[in-house]
């Protein structure tokens, strides 16, 4: 089962974002925008494959359709973080498995084990 955060908890963490012109990334600046949390862009790509690199080299998280990812997924080489929030459509948020010390890890960890206090499924 994905891991659940609240967009908030990403705010000015690195992230790995589709170029202007993709749906996904107006959805997700507004998402932003709307709840007056900080972005911080680090890389824009037009390319998923590219994208995918970018997390794995700990460069970022990105926000991907499960499609996208699902080879990866079997692989083992993401975890996938499910934002609760989206008032849009379902989005996740996809982080390097094996880099657990980046910066990205550790509020993504940090943030889900603050919510395991506060909410229960």
């Amino acid at each position: 089962m994905a891991k659940k955060i609240y967009l908030r908890d990403l705010a000015k963490y690195p992230i790995i974002l589709q170029s202007e012109g993709a749906a996904t990334r107006d959805i997700i600046i507004n998402e932003f925008r709307n709840r007056n949390i900080p972005l911080n862009i680090q890389i824009e790509s037009e390319d998923a494959t590219i994208m995918k690199s970018m997390v794995q080299q700990g460069m970022g998280g990105a926000f991907m359709p499960l499609y996208a990812i699902e080879d990866d997924l079997k692989e083992g080489k993401f975890e996938v973080t499910e934002l609760i929030d989206s008032i849009y459509y379902y989005l996740d948020a996809i982080f390097l498995k094996e880099r657990k010390k980046s910066n990205f890890i550790r509020i993504i960890t940090s943030a889900v084990d603050d919510l395991k206090c506060f909410h229960s499924d």
